[in-house]
């Protein structure tokens, strides 16, 4: 039986821009096979895109909050509709 994949859309808030966390969300993201996307935003936030098992998803952000460096302070986060197309996780560069 294949497990059902969701995808969500999540802000941060904290110190989390310049201490690595997109390449460490990429990194956790590809270790629980999950797919999407992250960037900073100009307002000194992170902005991701995750989509996976809930299982997977559940584990992310606690995997991410083991970091020595990254502190999320918050995260805001809201379900977006599935893409199958969708096959790997991405850093965009750019602000937003």
């Amino acid at each position: 039986m294949e497990e059902k994949i969701i995808r969500r859309h999540y802000l941060f808030s904290g110190r989390v821009q310049g201490v690595g966390f997109r390449f460490r969300a990429q990194w956790e993201a590809q270790k629980l096979g999950i797919t999407g996307w992250v960037m900073n935003r100009a307002d000194g936030r992170v902005e991701m895109v995750a989509q996976g098992t809930p299982l997977a998803l559940a584990r992310l952000i606690p995997q991410m909050r083991q970091s020595d460096w990254i502190f999320i302070e918050s995260v805001e986060e809201w379900p977006e509709e599935v893409k199958p197309e969708e096959t790997d996780f991405r850093i965009h560069s750019g602000r937003f």
